[in-house]
């Protein structure tokens, strides 16, 4: 089996971003710091993880329709979610689970065109760009609690995915 080459999107443009080629065994045989403006060190389809702290998630049950019906009734649920008009962020829809609640994703515009340009300008080809607390896994009855670079802590159970200080786990 082939190796998954993942870079963790920084937080601030400019900034470097660790990147890791992991094997399915779960082995870390390369891992690196690459600035926005070098050129990837492997050559694969990139995974893009983005900060945690930069999207919202939360698991919603949708209406039946369309995916454009879907989208728009995601994006009332969450601007009534997180208290603000969702005029410049992008609404993004995972897939349902056999609960019927769907992930759904928000994040700012500007945001995503950053980490657009960041990926060009390191030359990488990503095959996809997933939000950090989609990344630990989701277990019935089983909480994980990740370590982030930041210090903070990456809290995930199911239908619950936020980000906490440090100083609070």
């Amino acid at each position: 089996m082939t190796a998954n080459a993942i870079i963790f999107l920084p937080a601030a443009t400019g900034m470097p971003a660790h990147w890791r080629k992991l094997r399915p065994e779960g082995e870390t045989p390369e891992r690196g710091i690459l600035a926005p403006d070098d050129n990837a060190p492997i050559v694969a389809d990139w995974i893009a993880v983005a900060p945690a702290e930069d999207v919202a998630v939360r698991w919603l049950t949708l209406p039946k329709g369309t995916a454009s019906q879907q989208v728009a009734a995601a994006r009332w649920q969450m601007s009534e979610l997180l208290g603000h008009d969702l005029a410049d962020d992008e609404v993004i829809l995972g897939r349902t689970s056999m609960g019927g609640t769907t992930p759904v994703a928000v994040v700012r515009r500007s945001l995503l065109a950053a980490w657009r340009n960041w990926i060009d300008g390191a030359g990488l080809s990503v095959a996809s760009l997933v939000p950090a607390q989609l990344c630990v896994p989701l277990i019935d009855g089983v909480m994980h609690a990740v370590r982030m670079e930041t210090g903070d802590v990456l809290v995930s159970a199911a239908d619950l995915s936020t980000v906490v200080s440090g100083a609070w786990v």
